[in-house]
């Protein structure tokens, strides 16, 4: 019987794809008979503007709400997003970030800065990833090593 739940973020500006990506992580969790709950937030997401959204599964769970400190996994498809949902991360959460930058008015944050700020708060190292191969150059070992941890 499996008991432990894991906790994803899935964050990212308007228009990238974020909801998707829920669906999709969502519906592998369902095929691998784990109880899942997601929370996505719709409305930002035509204005190119901040989303964020949810995703926890294990044996059984009753909140779709990641509480803060507790992600185990942090996705973000813009970068200077990642820092946004820090304070869902602990020393233990992994970061997946894409290297991809929407245009500010503001500072922008280096590569480098947004690693030494995610590093104040997690041990594992920020993962940036060029967003044409985001997704598609997981291997198949590191998918089977990941279920067989949960």
């Amino acid at each position: 019987m499996r008991e432990k739940e894991f906790n994803i973020i899935i964050n990212g500006v308007g228009g990238q794809g974020l909801i998707t990506l829920l669906k999709v992580i969502s519906e592998a969790a369902l095929a691998e008979g784990f109880d899942v709950k997601s929370s996505e937030l719709h409305g930002l997401s035509q204005r190119g503007g901040s989303v964020e959204t949810h995703l926890r599964f294990g044996n059984k769970i009753w909140s779709p709400l990641v509480l803060p400190g507790k992600a185990d996994l942090v996705f973000s498809l813009e970068s200077q997003e990642s820092l946004r949902v820090s304070f869902y991360a602990s020393k233990k959460t992994t970061f997946l970030i894409n290297k991809y930058q929407t245009p500010t008015f503001s500072k922008d944050f280096s590569e480098k800065g947004i690693s030494e700020n995610l590093k104040k708060i997690s041990r594992k190292n920020a993962e940036f990833k060029k967003q044409k191969r985001f997704l598609a150059k997981t291997p198949r070992r590191k998918i089977k090593k990941f279920r067989k941890d949960i």
